[in-house]
């Protein structure tokens, strides 16, 4: 359709434009009644949607003489902040207009659009039979009916500004505060009429200036911006507040003509961070502490046992006495190492992960891995169809192939092991992931090394007289990364499977 919109100052028709112009009609917008009027004159349109809230013409004398003038029928669309009376939209449909919409029915301008269509359009009354007092009536009506939703709008927006928790403001083109909440006075010691007009860069800290100069010049220009900032808020007794500030512009005719923002005094979620780092760092120290002190009393204890076996005419009982415990020093303090480790990957910041390429990876570690293994013994296949694997993960994906190869070949029933690498992907839970199946000929897998890898809580360990905690750390790792692992018994065949899930990343932004 070809459709001309008449708007008011209010920009109330803007969604209705939008619509229109993803829909594909041909469109013409104007504020202007005479603008508009030459528009029309000059082509055949078939609709017309003007507002009823313009204070500067007649809209229906506009209206009605754009329907006299059209040479195919074309059908006029008034809207009206509120829904009117029945008596006065049969009024209106009876001087000529065909159709009338509010703001409710904005929400359902799809249907009243396609349907217009099929309307038939109506006769425009003749200008005698007009009852001009009652028109007049109908047109203050609706003028003194928004005026008022107006004032009540504007009354809400004081009381939200007069009792918000949080620092809601406006500022202009420039940067200048021409609105703000009643709490600025309590955060900043600032009253409003004192920051009425003032750059919001006179009210930011010195290392935050920049940021926010940036922020807001960016904004204005109508380019991208982040979600969030955080910034620092001068005081006038000379305090910095750190501070949560989302800003959007306001929009008007495509051009930004202000920002509009919500600050939020984040001290105390600063101070909340600060004292979880601090725990953290202090129990990342008692662990470190403990498990020197425990490697220490083992390396004392391995000293000692070394020492009796290096004796010449030692006795055999003593002598395999010592042996065994050396091993179980040395068990100890792998065990030790592996409680560590995997208590350090709970703990990282997945903030550090970085884009990876699985396959890359995956190649990179069976390189390492054959350059290390007897190849007589352990032979290693690796199956990827060709292409792009994205992951983000961290440094420590590079160690899960080696540790759980490792553990294969300690599960395997025989010298000899065919370790079988495939990777695909599948998708599951409304997420693809690239999924790696790790098989060996001879590899089994009890149902108590199964359990103490899977259990939530690992409880599982407790069945097992020594637990496979390299088969936790792989756990950890790939569970920091958000993805899965699980082994699984397959009977009546040569070999038990691991599998591990790892989310596939997504394509990155345009410019990232």
């Amino acid at each position: 359709m070809r459709i001309v919109i008449l708007d008011d100052f209010a920009e109330n028709l803007s969604n209705v434009s939008e619509y229109l112009t993803s829909n594909g009609d041909h469109l013409v917008k104007s504020c202007d009644y005479s603008e508009a009027e030459e528009v029309v004159a000059g082509r055949d349109f078939d609709l017309l949607i003007a507002s009823a809230i313009c204070t500067d013409f007649d809209w229906i004398d506009f209206g009605l003489a754009m329907k006299r003038r059209s040479d195919n029928g074309m059908k006029v669309l008034i809207f009206t902040p509120q829904r009117l009376s029945d008596q006065d939209s049969d009024l209106l449909k009876e001087l000529g207009f065909d159709g009338l919409i509010n703001l409710e029915d904005l929400e359902n301008l799809p249907e009243i659009i396609d349907g217009i269509s099929s309307w038939e359009s109506k006769d425009v009354c003749e200008a005698e039979s007009i009852d001009c007092d009652r028109m007049e009536g109908v047109k203050q009506d609706i003028l003194n009916s928004y005026i008022l939703d107006l004032a009540s709008k504007a009354r809400k927006l004081e009381e939200i500004l007069e009792n918000s928790t949080d620092v809601i403001y406006e500022l202009d083109r420039n940067g200048r505060i021409i609105l703000i909440s009643k709490v600025i006075e309590t955060l900043t010691g600032y009253t409003r009429d004192e920051l009425m007009g003032m750059s919001a860069l006179e009210l930011t800290s010195a290392d935050s200036v920049e940021l926010v100069a940036d922020h807001i010049s960016k904004m204005i220009s109508g380019h991208e911006y982040p979600t969030a900032v955080e910034v620092g808020v001068q005081t006038t007794d000379g305090r910095v507040i750190p501070a949560e500030m989302i800003v959007r512009p306001i929009w008007q005719k495509k051009n930004v003509v202000g920002l509009l923002g919500i600050g939020r005094n984040v001290e105390e979620r600063k101070r909340l961070e600060k004292s979880l780092k601090s725990a953290v760092n202090e129990k990342e120290f008692y662990l470190d502490l403990m498990a020197h002190d425990i490697q220490n009393f083992n390396q004392a204890i391995m000293g000692y046992l070394e020492m009796i076996l290096s004796f010449e005419g030692l006795d055999p009982n003593l002598s395999r006495y010592a042996q065994g415990a050396f091993r179980q020093v040395t068990q100890i303090a792998q065990l030790i190492a592996h409680i560590k480790r995997v208590a350090q990957i709970r703990q990282m910041d997945r903030e550090h992960s970085e884009r990876m390429n699985l396959k890359t990876v995956l190649e990179n570690s069976i390189t390492k891995l054959q350059s290390r293994v007897d190849k007589s013994l352990v032979a290693i296949s690796f199956n990827c169809p060709e292409g792009d694997y994205p992951i983000m993960a961290g440094e420590e994906i590079y160690d899960v192939l080696d540790l759980i190869i490792s553990c294969a070949i300690r599960y395997s029933v025989s010298d000899l092991l065919h370790v079988k690498i495939n990777v695909s992907s599948e998708f599951r839970h409304s997420q693809t992931y690239w999924v790696i199946e790790l098989t060996g000929n001879n590899l089994r897998l009890s149902e108590p090394v199964i359990h103490c890898m899977i259990s939530p809580d690992y409880s599982g360990c407790q069945m097992m007289e020594r637990p496979d905690l390299q088969l936790l750390v792989v756990r950890a790792i790939i569970e920091t990364f958000n993805g899965e692992i699980e082994a699984k018994c397959i009977e009546n065949s040569r070999g038990d499977i691991f599998v591990i899930r790892i989310p596939k990343a997504d394509d990155p932004k345009e410019g990232d």
